[in-house]
């Protein structure tokens, strides 16, 4: 453990981030304070048990301390900034903190807000925040630059977190930008000023990073110069969506994002070419310091960025003042800095992608050199012994090249596996491949783009001449991009993990590749076993709590969604949003409904379960078909099946099976659980008219506890349903002596036609006697859900959550009660 007793400031960058997760954790001062009072005592009993002087624990504990009340303040200060604006169509003054980021026909800013007015005829008051601003892209393609001040008008909205559980926190997502409201503007709203504000160092940079994307479009074809933009600078605009969906499958993402290696690639020629010039050396680090400050604001103050010029920069200051420079000091000093500007940092993935990567090459790469290089039949401790001694020199079975790049591309894999499962649920089978064919030129495309971007700036046609070499060589990369992304099974989908096993991974790998060969420890087989057997204790200890059905009624917006897992792990998902309008596109199965099912554990769906073919119930489930393993498709038995003609293709490319089902009809899902079919008949005559009316009524059954779920049925749907009697076919329970409203009671009701005032009767209602009820809805011009249904509920006594409020809804069944609880709590 010496990197931490020898470096005390890496014990302090531990604790702070340790602060940070307490408060993030907790979302509580009085947490905080007690965490810090019970470390305290620990401390103060440890120094005083081993007589170890206060100095490092007591930085520790004031680490921590600002940590968690930092968080704690910046997270409500942003949270609160806009709270007595939230929902009104104000107007706000201020000028432009960023660049334009582009999202398809829409267009953001962040805004730094001087002063809002909350009424028309209102006067402005003086607010300090930053908001985000969207707007449409004009006709002209024009942007507003950095720095504009501006006047605009529109609805204020404060940001949402987590909606599903394990979802997007975009409220999160914004707070680490500093944001803490957002505004959508049309542009006939915004009215720019004449002024430009803003820090003088940002303006230079956006200028010089313009003039730079400029020359390298002029000199390379299209995608050759999005891809060097994005390994210089960061720009990745150049580059379309395909095109880095395929380099993240090939694992070579890590080459568009500027990082610690392009960094080092544009410092050491410079640095070697101020030792030609004879520069001192306490000169040559100063100008080189200058150099990253300056090339940081060049690529958009990205957290990768950061990190790798404070850590050159803390090198080269130590350097300048004599002192030994140490690595781990460097990255704890460059990590303290960046969370005390803005400690939710802490919870961006390029930071946790760029400190993985960098302390798994720094921790990790000279043992795996070792392992992949060295052959010899000798116990490891007296193969140590006589490399001391200089004895028995073993013999390299790899090239030292092929070793240098494969020691580091798995150092860096391993550190980052995690996180890249948790945020992205995938993991590239040929990472190690495409690198070693691409990283050796990475070197030489930063150095001749770098040459390129500085002579462009007066010669077009020298950044043109260079631009053919280097364009051969970006072709290669892209050429075994796109190769690797095409090979079968290049990248395999996986379930989110635990954060335990997740944690246990780290130590492992911490242990195994840098602490045993660190130490010489030798792995005896009691060890191995004394391993296994807590794995499965933890294992048993988990399997040991009680099953429940479980049912998430997801937030997805206006439109409509619901995933069942049984008790036997029997999992099935109704429906998958979408947008309300068909001839629109909607990414909700891509952005919402697979994320959730990974993130869930959902790595098969038992069933499909299609209600109707309205665009806002079945656009999100064509993702689910194409990219995850499904048992069967089920749709309701129509004479028209043209609205579910891209459902029931996707699933003969994948070869699912197509199932039609039909009032009387038994989904059997386990012994326990089933799902009675009680609408629509068979052959119903759907036209699109009466498509809510052709919609799955599907009734979910544990135990002595069930749940409805209604799709879009209106009330005629309703009144057939309440009129006559269903027996259930089949091997399901007989219910040949019910009458329709006995097979209708439920403990919880999905609202149908997300509450529309054209369904939910009041008979029907009563006839069902739900405990509960789900509404699930978004914004929406339709007026759901109506005044009428939720006035409905209330009168009825039924207790109503919907999902625009608490987001998604979930039910827990043991069979006999029912419990519900929502995700947003505020």
């Amino acid at each position: 453990m010496g990197i931490i007793s020898k470096r005390p400031v890496v014990s302090f960058c531990i604790m702070m981030i340790i602060g940070i997760l307490t408060a993030y954790l907790s979302d509580s001062i009085a947490a905080a304070v007690s965490a810090f009072i019970l470390l305290s005592a620990c401390f103060y009993s440890f120094s005083k048990l081993h007589k170890n002087g206060m100095f490092v624990p007591f930085g520790m504990l004031v680490f921590f301390l600002l940590g968690s009340l930092e968080f704690l303040y910046v997270d409500r200060l942003q949270l609160n900034r806009f709270t007595v604006y939230a929902g009104k169509d104000v107007a706000i003054r201020g000028h432009i903190l960023s660049e334009p980021e582009i999202r398809g026909e829409r267009v953001s800013y962040i805004v730094k807000a001087e002063s809002i007015r909350k009424e028309y005829n209102g006067s402005f008051e003086k607010v300090n925040g930053k908001v985000l601003l969207t707007t449409i892209i004009g006709e002209d393609g024009s942007f507003l630059d950095y720095g504009r001040e501006l006047e605009f008008e529109g609805i204020l909205t404060q940001p949402k977190g987590v909606r599903n559980p394990g979802g997007f926190d975009y409220r999160r997502y914004l707070a680490q930008k500093g944001v803490g409201a957002s505004v959508f503007s049309y542009a006939y709203g915004i009215d720019p000023g004449e002024e430009i504000k803003g820090n003088f160092l940002v303006q230079a940079g956006l200028k010089i990073r313009k003039r730079i994307v400029y020359v390298i479009e002029k000199s390379l074809p299209h995608q050759q110069a999005g891809l060097l933009n994005g390994m210089l600078i960061g720009y990745t605009e150049g580059l379309s969506e395909e095109v880095q969906e395929a380099f993240s499958n090939a694992g070579l993402s890590h080459i568009m994002a500027v990082s610690g290696a392009n960094v080092a690639f544009l410092i050491l020629p410079l640095a070697f070419l101020l030792k030609l010039l004879r520069v001192r050396k306490q000169i040559s680090n100063v100008l080189l310091i200058a150099f990253l400050t300056l090339f940081v604001f060049v690529t958009g103050l990205e957290p990768s960025v950061l990190r790798a010029a404070i850590m050159a920069s803390v090198l080269l200051i130590a350097q300048i003042l004599y002192r030994e420079p140490d690595t781990y000091s460097a990255i704890a000093v460059s990590c303290i800095i960046l969370l005390a500007v803005n400690p939710c940092m802490l919870f961006h993935i390029g930071f946790q992608l760029s400190y993985g990567a960098t302390l798994s090459i720094v921790m990790l790469y000279k043992n795996i050199r070792n392992l992949i290089t060295v052959r010899s039949q000798k116990k490891p401790e007296q193969l140590g012994k006589d490399l001391i001694q200089g004895k028995d020199k073993p013999k390299p079975i790899i090239p030292g090249w092929i070793a240098d790049i494969l020691a580091a591309t798995l150092a860096a894999q391993l550190g980052v596996l995690p996180v890249t499962v948790l945020y992205f649920n995938k993991i590239s089978l040929v990472a190690i491949l495409t690198n070693l064919l691409a990283v050796p030129m990475l070197e030489l495309i930063t150095i001749l783009g770098s040459v390129m971007a500085l002579l462009g700036q007066f010669s077009l046609a020298i950044s043109q001449m260079i631009g053919y070499l280097n364009s051969v060589l970006l072709s290669a990369v892209l050429y075994i991009t796109k190769f690797a992304n095409n090979i079968p099974f290049a990248t395999v989908t996986v379930v989110t993990p635990p954060l335990i096993l997740a944690a246990a991974y780290y130590v492992s790998i911490w242990f195994m590749l840098w602490y045993k060969p660190l130490k010489n420890i030798a792995i005896k087989r009691r060890h191995i076993a004394a391993a296994l057997s807590a794995a499965a204790v933890f294992v048993l200890a988990t399997s040991l709590k009680p099953a429940q059905l479980e049912v998430v009624f997801l937030d997805v917006g206006q439109g409509d969604s619901s995933f069942i897992r049984t008790t036997s792990g029997e999992t099935v998902l109704i429906d998958g949003g979408g947008s309300s309008s068909p001839d629109k596109s909607s990414k909700i199965g891509e952005s919402v409904i697979l994320p959730f099912l990974l993130d869930a554990g959902a790595g098969r769906l038992g069933a499909v379960i299609a209600t109707h073919p309205h665009s806002d119930h079945t656009q999100g489930l064509y993702d689910v078909l194409m990219k995850m393993k499904v048992g069967r498709l089920i749709l309701p038995y129509l004479n028209d099946e043209s609205g579910f003609a891209a459902l029931i293709q996707a699933a003969g490319e994948r070869n699912i099976p197509v199932f039609r089902c039909s009032a009387n009809d038994v989904i059997r899902l386990d012994e326990k659980t089933y799902l009675k079919v009680l609408n629509p008949e068979a052959d119903w005559q759907a036209d699109e008219d009466s498509l809510n009316n052709a919609s799955f009524v599907l009734k979910l059954c544990y135990g002595q506890t069930s749940v409805l779920f209604t799709g879009d049925a209106e009330t005629e749907v309703e009144e057939k349903l309440l009129a006559n009697a269903f027996p259930v076919s089949g091997d399901a329970i007989s219910a040949t002596s019910q009458d329709g409203a006995s097979l209708l009671k439920a403990d919880v009701i999905k609202i149908a036609h997300h509450g529309s005032i054209s369904s939910t009767g009041k008979v029907f209602l009563e006839k069902v006697s739900p405990q509960a009820a789900i509404i699930s809805v978004g914004k929406n011009n339709f007026g759901h859900p109506s005044q009428m249904t939720l006035d409905l509920l209330e009168q009825c006594k039924v207790k109503c959550f919907r999902t625009d409020e608490c987001g998604a809804v979930i039910l827990e069944s043991n069979g006999r009660t029912v419990r519900l609880k929502r995700t947003v709590r505020y």
